[in-house]
């Protein structure tokens, strides 16, 4: 059984690669993520699309 304190601590950090990379692992393991499409180094699953995933550069939404 896990502490309130566990368990906060967990779901607040989610500021690594693995939760913020354009694709992440579905379990987000520690070191995952990715800006292109390939497989979690450690779960050796498919990284998927990230939803929340934004461009740093600003330019959504049109072309140059």
């Amino acid at each position: 059984m896990s502490s309130d304190s566990e368990t906060e601590s967990m779901e607040a950090d989610k500021s690594g690669p693995e939760y913020t990379s354009a694709y992440v692992c579905p379990m987000h393991c520690k070191g995952s993520g990715s800006d292109e499409a390939g497989t979690c180094p450690v779960c050796k699953m498919d990284y998927v699309a990230n939803e929340g995933h934004q461009d740093s550069d600003g330019h959504e939404g049109h072309n140059h």
